[in-house]
């Protein structure tokens, strides 16, 4: 089933994937087991809104899309580094990829993966007494590079124009008339 926030049969079920070191963790607003023979446990309290932008007018860039997720760490499930349950002294959040799912049923297909993140690093995990709070960035911009800056230098472009020489050469090509055909 795909993901349409007009629908409103169920409620809708945020589950929560995390790859960690050879384990995966699975968290969900509430305690659900999938005929996949998933379970889900119930400690996601809170996920921000996942917001992004292009910047504006006069300052256009990408805002990578990034959430905060607040989890139920009661009864130090998540942090304790004696609990055998504890999760923080045997793996390392940082850096690990985060793949959030929106849906409703028991069944995993209807659930659509809707954001896949990476937990910050370093300042990406905190906890207090009762819950543990990860960051995590979006994806899109871990392939991100910045291009090296190559110019009409005379040596290797001889045939350049004078007004042309030293000016860095452009990566995007063609006409951006809008007449064109093509």
């Amino acid at each position: 089933m795909a993901y349409d926030p007009n629908k409103a049969e169920n409620p809708w079920n945020l589950l929560v994937q995390i790859d960690l070191t050879g384990k995966t963790v699975r968290w969900a607003n509430k305690l659900i087991n999938l005929s996949d023979n998933t379970q889900w446990d119930g400690r996601i309290k809170a996920a921000t809104n996942l917001k992004r932008g292009i910047g504006g007018l006069l300052d256009p860039r990408i805002i990578s899309p990034q959430m905060r997720l607040t989890v139920d760490n009661s009864d130090d499930t998540a942090t304790s580094t004696t609990s055998p349950r504890g999760l923080a002294d045997a793996y390392e959040f940082a850096n690990r990829t985060v793949t959030f799912k929106i849906g409703q049923g028991e069944t995993a297909a209807d659930y659509d993966t809707v954001f896949i993140g990476k937990i910050n690093f370093p300042g990406g995990v905190s906890w207090d007494d009762n819950f543990l709070y990860l960051e995590i960035n979006d994806t899109v911009g871990t392939d991100e590079r910045v291009l090296p800056i190559n110019k009409f230098f005379p040596s290797t472009y001889p045939n350049s124009e004078t007004k042309s020489q030293y000016l860095p050469i452009p990566y995007v090509y063609g006409s951006w008339l809008s007449t064109d055909a093509g």
